[in-house]
């Protein structure tokens, strides 16, 4: 054989170094936070089914129970407008409308929301619908 260059055991590029780095930095982030979406879809089901059971106190507190732990979820204002709006007194609809505002809602959530809200206040859907 002749004078091959190997590289020492244990003692790999720079760039296979950083890769690896860069995945356990990724699981660590993973194992961190799936934890909290763990639970949060879970409280979103059980918000489902006491919405579809006509429970609309403990949807709405399995629904807030979500945005506590994820703010920014657009399900969870979806479903707590849908709520508010079966309910359908004028100060539930704008509870309603409130979790609404900012997002942008594509037409299958515009057509579930417009099941759940009075007739008289279907065209207040129009604001919220973009696209």
């Amino acid at each position: 054989m002749s004078n091959v260059n190997t590289v020492a055991p244990h003692k790999y590029p720079l760039w296979v170094t950083v890769l690896g780095a860069v995945v356990f930095a990724s699981l660590l982030y993973s194992l961190i936070f799936v934890p909290k979406y763990f639970v949060a879809s879970k409280e979103l089901k059980i918000g489902q089914e006491a919405y579809k059971n006509r429970q609309y106190t403990e949807a709405i507190k399995n629904y807030e129970a979500v945005l506590v732990k994820i703010p920014s979820s657009q399900e969870a204002k979806i479903s707590l407008a849908e709520v508010y709006f079966t309910k359908g007194q004028p100060a539930d609809i704008e509870k309603g409308e409130s979790y609404l505002k900012g997002l942008i809602l594509d037409k299958s959530d515009v057509q579930r929301l417009a099941k759940a809200i009075p007739e008289k206040y279907k065209k207040n859907l129009d604001k919220f619908y973009i696209i």
